[in-house]
């Protein structure tokens, strides 16, 4: 299996869970939002504008905006014209998982949640979505790209809460207290097709399916020969 497909399957399926879950309209990690989302997709809710899907995470209209709504724990399901007050635009090559792309114009009005991408070249994003009647939430590649879609980020979104393989090695090494630090970026691709993510004292980085913590004088020769390159 390729590092790509071993990325998907990673980013698929619910991570560590978040320390403490967020209450409605508050901050909440990428985790969190990966773990709501994909609560419908394993229940295949179905598409409907009536009523509300009640499950575990709340009761959310089972659109593409309840959706959305659901998996950033709205404090009620928005449409797409009200997610852009509450979001930010971002470039599309800073696409991360739990950002979404929206649109209201062109004669469509849809929204979808961003995963990952199903290309190196970044040209075929995964979204997550309710997307028409007659289907469930699922997760799809748009073969296609962006279909004119804008990239937007939740304004709550806390980029800084560590999740899934590197959330679980960061909770294990004991979270801020450890030697490493508290987290100063948020997780990102690396350069070899896994990801990691930078913390006060050092990095954990992930390659399928291990991540490792790299820091101290370790850490000053791994940048110092390439990092992960040589």
């Amino acid at each position: 299996m390729t590092a790509v497909a071993l990325a998907a399957l990673a980013l698929a399926l619910p991570g560590a869970p978040s320390a403490r879950a967020a209450g409605p309209d508050e901050p909440l990690g990428r985790g969190e939002v990966m773990d709501r989302s994909w609560s419908w997709v394993a229940e295949q809710v179905p598409y409907s504008w009536d009523g509300c899907h009640a499950n575990r995470f709340g009761c959310y209209r089972p659109d593409c905006s309840g959706f959305v709504s659901m998996s950033w724990h709205l404090g009620t399901s928005l449409t797409t014209w009200d997610l852009w007050n509450v979001t930010s635009d971002v470039a599309a090559g800073d696409l991360q998982p739990g950002d979404a792309l929206l649109r209201d114009s062109g004669g469509t009005d849809h929204v979808a949640l961003f995963v990952r991408w199903a290309d190196a070249g970044h040209t075929q994003p995964v979204v997550r979505e309710e997307y028409d009647f007659g289907h469930v939430a699922e997760e799809r590649v748009w073969a296609d790209g962006l279909r004119g879609f804008t990239p937007r980020r939740y304004d709550r979104l806390d980029d800084l809460v560590p999740y899934g393989t590197i959330g679980a090695k960061y909770d294990r090494m004991g979270g801020p207290g450890s030697v490493l630090g508290a987290p100063v970026r948020g997780e990102r691709d690396s350069s070899l097709g896994g990801r990691f993510q930078q913390f006060r004292n050092g990095i954990i980085l992930w390659h399928p399916d291990v991540a490792y913590a790299v820091y101290g004088d370790i850490l000053g020769a791994f940048w110092a020969t390439d990092a992960e390159r040589r």
